[in-house]
């Protein structure tokens, strides 16, 4: 996660904390990480609050998060991958 976290600093200087979603953001259940852990199977299953203070980002943050979130996805994935093999 950390370098998730390491990639998505370096597009644009933000910081996202990392950890478990009702550790680092609210109490959520039923969401997608959830169905992806429990019922896929699938174990680094995680989500993502992008930047901002809303659920709806203006126009001209749509890009710089957009690149940030790609960075962090890009990142973990082949952070996954290098263990993997």
């Amino acid at each position: 996660m950390t370098a998730g976290v390491a990639a998505i600093r370096a597009i644009n200087g933000r910081t996202y904390s990392h950890g478990s979603t009702s550790r680092t953001l609210y109490l959520a259940s039923g969401g997608s990480s959830d169905w992806g852990y429990g019922a896929g199977g699938i174990i680094p299953s995680f989500t993502i609050e992008c930047y901002g203070t809303s659920f709806t980002a203006p126009v001209s943050q749509i890009t710089p998060i957009a690149r940030e979130v790609y960075a962090g996805i890009k990142s973990l994935a082949n952070n996954i991958l290098a263990k993997e093999e």
